[in-house]
């Protein structure tokens, strides 16, 4: 099992704090793991996105996580590094020149921002929100993040659902299936992120439906559970990974030095 998506924010870029991610990971059986800030919290990627919610967490340097990978790598432990970054249509040369400062195993690209809305901040911010516009302007914006060839992975498709809102069943599967026609020749990987059943979705992202809908279509998926402290690593993974070869999935990715890899679910 490889969990590719978790942070380091409620700590600190030190060794002594991903150990615990780590150690948390090999209690449940997962054999490797992947770190990935937000890019919006270091000083080189103020010009791609700025308001007061980004200010107030804008605390990391190139330097910091330069160091960091730097240890991890030179002791050998099992994990690989990347970036989340947030998808802000317009700005893909700006996020493609920040990107090039890091040395990435891997970047995932996720929409959290629409038109400087951030829909999963406050649950008061969806008052007076059509839930089918924005759902429908949420899959237009993954869709062009997929094809901004930007990112090796689409982190946490369907997230939009992170308060629990939906349109109904007919818009939201039309617009999933739309989404899911448009990448599935592009060479990106979608994760699957169990860290949905921890928020007020209380549901995978994707939803199984659409999980189910990948492996009918072949496209390729990453597994993550978007842990944001050491216990919530692997949240129900082993769950998780019986679904995933129940659906028919053979094989789960990772991506090293840019590069992607399989690990059979065999």
């Amino acid at each position: 099992m490889l969990d590719l998506h978790m942070h380091l924010e409620r700590g600190t870029l030190t060794v002594e704090y991903l150990k615990r991610f780590l150690d948390r990971a090999f209690d449940v059986g997962i054999s490797g793991i992947g770190v990935t800030p937000h890019l919006y919290r270091f000083n080189e990627a103020r010009n791609i996105f700025w308001n007061d919610f980004v200010a107030s967490r804008c605390v990391n340097t190139l330097d910091l996580y330069l160091s960091l990978i730097e240890q991890v790598r030179a002791a050998n432990l099992p994990v690989k590094f990347g970036l989340e970054a947030d998808y802000i249509p317009g700005r893909e040369e700006e996020i493609r020149r920040v990107l090039a400062l890091f040395p990435l195993d891997y970047v995932i690209g996720s929409v959290h921002w629409l038109r400087g809305w951030g829909f999963d901040i406050s649950l008061e911010q969806w008052d007076g929100r059509s839930v089918p516009a924005v759902y429908s302007e949420y899959y237009e914006t993954l869709a062009k993040a997929a094809e901004s060839g930007l990112f090796d992975i689409i982190g946490h498709p369907g997230n939009i659902a992170y308060f629990g809102h939906r349109p109904c069943q007919e818009l939201q599967s039309q617009l999933e299936e739309a989404f899911l026609q448009r990448v599935a020749r592009l060479p990106v990987v979608l994760e699957v992120n169990s860290g949905g059943l921890l928020r007020g979705a209380k549901e995978l992202f994707p939803r199984p439906r659409m999980v189910r809908r990948m492996a009918e279509m072949g496209i390729p998926i990453s597994t993550a559970s978007d842990a944001h402290r050491p216990e919530d690593v692997g949240h129900d993974f082993p769950h998780l990974y019986r679904q995933l070869a129940e659906w028919g999935f053979k094989e789960i990715c990772g991506v090293s030095s840019r590069r992607r890899f399989t690990e059979s679910l065999g």
